[in-house]
C-alpha cells in the first residue's frame, strides 16, 4: 500500500508551478486590456495637448484679407496672438480696402478631451473703406468674452470655431475724394461708434507641432 501513497514534495512542487504559470497569465491579460484602454486617451492627447500651433482664419481668407497666429498651450491655459492685414485698393484708390488688427488671446479647455473652451481677448486695429462716394478710416480697440470649440481631424490638423460677445470702440472720419486727394468730411473732430456684440468671429484651420 506504501506504493501507492502520492510523494507530497513532488505534488507541492508541481502545484507552485501551476499556480506560477497562472499569475504570469493574469498579469499579461491585465497589461493588454490596460494598453488596449489607454491608447485612446494617449491619441487625443496627442491631438489636443501640443505645445505649439500655427492658426489662420479661413472667414478672414474669404474676404481676401491675409490672417495668422500662433497658441501656445500649458495643460488647460491658452495663450494665443492672432494677427490680420489688407491693403486693396483699385479705380485710382477711388475705391479702398485697407485694415490692420492684432488680437492676443487667453483661453482655458474645457472637458476630459479638452476641446471646449472659454476666454477672453482684446483686439485693436485701424480700417479705411471706400466702396462708394464716402469713405471712412480711423482705428478701434475693445474686447470680449470668447468661446468655441476645437475638431480634431488628424494628429496635426484641426478646426477651431471660436466667437466673442463684447464691446468695441471705434474713432474715424468720414471722407470723399477729390482730384487724387483726400477730404475730409466731419469738420468738428472724430466720428466716435460704440458697439456692443459679436466682435469676433471665425473658423480657423490649426496645425499642431
Amino acid at each position: 500500500s506504501s506504493g501507492l501513497q502520492p510523494d507530497d514534495s513532488e505534488y507541492k512542487d508541481f502545484q507552485s508551478a501551476t499556480d506560477s504559470a497562472t499569475d504570469s497569465l493574469r498579469i499579461k491579460n491585465s497589461n493588454t486590456q490596460d494598453t488596449r484602454i489607454a491608447n485612446p486617451r494617449e491619441r487625443d492627447t496627442q491631438i489636443t495637448n501640443s505645445a505649439f500651433s500655427l492658426r489662420t482664419n479661413l472667414l478672414r481668407w474669404a474676404t481676401l484679407t491675409a490672417d495668422l497666429g500662433i497658441e501656445y498651450r500649458l495643460a488647460r491655459i491658452g495663450i494665443l496672438v492672432n494677427g490680420t492685414y489688407a491693403d486693396w485698393g483699385w479705380k485710382d484708390k477711388q475705391r479702398r480696402y485697407k485694415l490692420w488688427r492684432l488680437s492676443p488671446e487667453v483661453r482655458y479647455y474645457l472637458g476630459g478631451r479638452r476641446r471646449g473652451f472659454l476666454g477672453a481677448m482684446y483686439h485693436r486695429g485701424g480700417f479705411n473703406y471706400k466702396l462708394g462716394e464716402t469713405g471712412k478710416a480711423g482705428d478701434y480697440q475693445g474686447g470680449g468674452i470668447t468661446g468655441g470649440y476645437r475638431l480634431p481631424l488628424t494628429r496635426h490638423l484641426a478646426f477651431d470655431f471660436h466667437a466673442a460677445l463684447g464691446y468695441t470702440r471705434a474713432e474715424y472720419d468720414e471722407y470723399t475724394r477729390i482730384g487724387g486727394v483726400n477730404v475730409r468730411r466731419n469738420k468738428d473732430g472724430k466720428l466716435v461708434k460704440n458697439y456692443w456684440g459679436v466682435n469676433q468671429l471665425g473658423i480657423s484651420l490649426l496645425y499642431d507641432f
